[in-house]
């Protein structure tokens, strides 16, 4: 209650003061300022006027002389805000030794700036080309690359254009003067086939077989059916260029969505068409213009492209993860440092850089099998064009024995007994059908597919030494130290010692965080020894507590600053 000088009636405050009006938890006290005069008076004033009997302040306040005043009013709140405080000691301490835990584990995980900064950096990156070279070596790298390589080239030749060996031209007109062996097969039954065909003529009885396979028996292929997913081992068996029967991780190769592009690739209908379109006037029809072959093949080796890019991309994949897990491994305790963000952002236009050089290398590897037929391994190429002809004509012979209409009690089989009768019936009935008026056709095909397998082995080998000459040789050259020391303005030439303190530098949030951490660190660890005081001292002196390590936000920058380098 203010202004007692001015008190006219004391009963309703000794009523108030004696609780009996107007209750408030920690009762009342009465002040008063002195009129006219500064404040720093107010105590002085106070005292004579509560203490020493002014003719205007009653006696009826006497018994409450210990609320009179603002120094009394002063001390009686500051006790009880020391024994609240008091009161609360073990709690608040358990607190602040908890944040105080909190604070020094962060600051465990910002470690201090090393004391020889220069060697830190050179060491770290010796460590890290050191890492690379071996990731390029290691076992692990070279299996996969050397899965995907394998991988690649069974696509390529799966890529191989299959040939659809059947024709639009009516069914041939049988010849059936034939030995008396071969008229008694029960091949030809009256079966529905044969019901609807009509009689041979006369011209075509005439025509024997026998005749016609003196006279060129070399148009006759006589040999048993073979399936031609089974080129490889023919190819083997002919000592060839040995070409791989089975995929590494087939089921996972990155290749599979490319297999079929070369599917129906050729037809001898459109080989005829293109042959016709090539021949100029006056040209034999039984030669074959050379200008036929390079536009099939070119068709066939334009599926090479996306399978190429992503072998590419495969195998840049793989070279990346050798180079950023070496740096990983090489600066795990710098990775908050300038120097790991830094490498890694240089890594970064190495690993693409070489990625566009060795893309445009590979291009034009790509457009130099697309300029046509270049051959020089001349040996494996007859063979490869030897076996798909022979592979061609079986696939031939038994479509023309279909539509004919002899080949539908001939099972399709691969076991060795079906081959047995498969072979017996084309020695039987072929004879029958006369020369194949697709028969340069099926060489052109086999021409083109039979280059198609020389130039995808090459092409493939071509690749791989690109990749191994261009991408990964050049890392033990010391092509990525010389880049990343140039990078990081740390070589020789021109060196700059304040470049390495830079390096293990860390960001500025890293800074401004471990700046706080130790200033609340600080703060801490003065309430601590604040409040051990007050316990030894039984709870006295709070108010230094109060207006010093709690309240104060001052923090004295040289003892914050002096643990750094």
């Amino acid at each position: 209650m203010t202004k007692a000088d001015l008190i006219q009636d004391p009963t309703s405050w000794l009523a108030i003061l004696r609780g009996e009006k107007h209750t408030v938890g920690q009762g009342y006290f009465i002040t008063s300022r002195p009129p006219d005069e500064a404040l720093e008076s107010a105590a002085q004033w106070e005292d004579r006027f509560f203490h020493t009997g002014l003719s205007n302040w009653p006696n009826e306040f006497h018994n409450f002389q210990d609320r009179c005043g603002v120094e009394l009013l002063t001390q009686f709140i500051s006790r009880r805000l020391s024994d609240a405080f008091t009161d609360s000691l073990p709690s608040i301490k358990v607190k602040i030794n908890e944040r105080l835990r909190e604070v020094k584990q962060r600051l465990s995980e910002l470690p201090e700036l090393p004391h020889n900064v220069e060697h830190e950096v050179k060491s770290s990156l010796l460590r890290f080309y050191s890492e690379v070279k071996d990731g390029i070596k290691d076992n692990t790298f070279l299996s996969e690359w050397n899965t995907l390589n394998k991988q690649f080239q069974a696509c390529l030749l799966k890529m191989k254009p299959t040939c659809l060996v059947k024709d639009d031209d009516p069914p041939p007109v049988i010849d059936v003067s034939l030995s008396d062996d071969d008229t008694s097969s029960n091949t030809m039954a009256d079966t529905p086939t044969n019901r609807k065909r009509t009689r041979p003529s006369d011209s075509a009885i005439r025509a024997t077989p026998s005749k016609r396979s003196r006279a060129g028996a070399g148009a006759v292929d006589m040999s048993p059916i073979k399936p031609e997913n089974d080129w490889p081992r023919a190819m083997q068996s002919m000592r060839a260029t040995p070409v791989p029967a089975s995929v590494p991780n087939e089921d996972k190769s990155p290749f599979r969505e490319f297999y079929n592009l070369g599917r129906q690739g050729l037809s001898i209908t459109s080989i005829r068409q293109e042959i016709q379109r090539c021949q100029t006037p006056g040209m034999p029809p039984d030669v074959i213009p050379q200008n036929v072959y390079d536009p099939l093949i070119q068709k066939a080796i334009k599926n090479w492209h996306p399978a190429l890019e992503t072998y590419r991309q495969h195998t840049m994949a793989l070279y990346q993860d050798v180079i950023y897990r070496a740096l990983e491994t090489s600066m795990s305790s710098f990775i908050r440092r300038s120097i790991y963000a830094t490498s890694r952002e240089h890594l970064g236009s190495f690993i693409a850089n070489a990625a566009q050089l060795q893309a445009a290398k590979l291009t034009d590897l790509y457009w130099a099998e697309m300029e046509g037929m270049f051959v020089t391994d001349e040996e494996n190429y007859t063979r490869y064009k030897e076996q798909e002809e022979l592979v061609l004509r079986r696939a031939r012979n038994m479509n023309r024995l279909r539509v004919a209409g002899f080949a539908w009690d001939v099972q399709n089989g691969n076991t060795e007994e079906d081959k047995a009768k498969q072979n017996e019936f084309i020695r039987k009935h072929l004879p029958r059908l006369g020369d194949d008026p697709y028969s340069a056709e099926i060489k052109v095909a086999a021409v083109v597919r039979g280059y198609y397998i020389a130039a995808a082995m090459h092409f493939m080998r071509s690749v791989a030494i690109s990749m191994n000459a261009n991408l990964l040789k050049p890392i033990a050259r010391r092509s990525l130290d010389l880049f990343l020391d140039e990078k990081l303005q740390i070589s020789e030439a021109g060196r700059d010692d304040s470049i390495y303190a830079s390096l293990m530098e860390e960001d500025d949030t890293i800074a401004v965080q471990r700046t706080q951490l130790r200033r609340e660190k600080n703060k801490l660890e003065q309430a601590i020894d604040s409040i051990n005081q007050l316990e030894i001292s039984g709870g006295g002196a709070r108010r230094p507590f109060y207006r010093g390590a709690l309240a104060s936000d001052t923090v004295d920058e040289d003892s914050v600053m002096g643990d750094e380098a």
